[in-house]
């Protein structure tokens, strides 16, 4: 495991949230010509974006679909958009989030502190690693003590199962201020603008 997690540095008292490193990564998907594109929004605890990143179109072909199977997903997820986008940005993340249970499959390959994030109450589609025989995915409610935004549910890894509490201390001072839902409509709403900046060019 990370030695920053293990040794307890950098406590949510003493963060400083303008050194703060936070990436967002997600991945949409765009019916109109069957693709998927993923991208890491990499921003500072008091939600300044840093650096956005995102992948080409990702249009897997009818053999592919059948030959992967239920694996499609998660391969796309983790090996074509996570690992690639968290180890290309500048600006390297202490902490990954993402709203696709997908990605957080990538956490023993990407090397971060990563978690799944949701709204409280809000369903968890199908999706994420295998879970190994005798372990489960932990999950920790974050409430914003100013009650400013509706509380989230943090989720680690399967096997880092002591990330979720860690990664819910460290958000909590940045959940303050800032949104932690939020910035994966930025990322939607750029890939957006960027597909269609691309149409426009063809």
């Amino acid at each position: 495991m990370d030695d920053e997690v293990q040794g307890g540095k950098a406590g949510p008292e003493e963060a400083d949230l303008d050194a703060l490193r936070l990436g967002f990564v997600t991945m949409v998907y765009t019916d109109e010509d069957q693709s998927y594109r993923g991208a890491i929004l990499v921003m500072d605890g008091r939600g300044k974006p840093l650096e956005f990143r995102c992948t080409d179109p990702i249009r897997p072909n009818a053999a592919q679909r059948t030959l992967y199977g239920r694996t499609l997903l998660p391969y796309i997820a983790q090996e074509l958009i996570a690992c690639p986008l968290a180890g290309g940005v500048s600006e390297r993340a202490q902490v990954l989030l993402t709203d696709n249970p997908d990605i957080l499959g990538a956490r023993p390959k990407v090397g971060v502190p990563s978690v799944h994030v949701r709204r409280q109450g809000q369903a968890m589609r199908p999706g994420g690693s295998e879970v190994g025989e005798g372990e489960q995915e932990t999950e920790h409610l974050l409430t914003s003590e100013a009650a400013t935004f509706a509380p989230i549910i943090v989720r680690s890894h399967w096997t880092v199962p002591e990330e979720a509490q860690w990664v819910r201390a460290l958000l909590q001072p940045v959940f303050l201020m800032v949104d932690l839902l939020e910035p994966f409509e930025r990322v939607r709403n750029a890939l957006e603008q960027i597909r269609q900046s691309e149409g426009k060019k063809k």
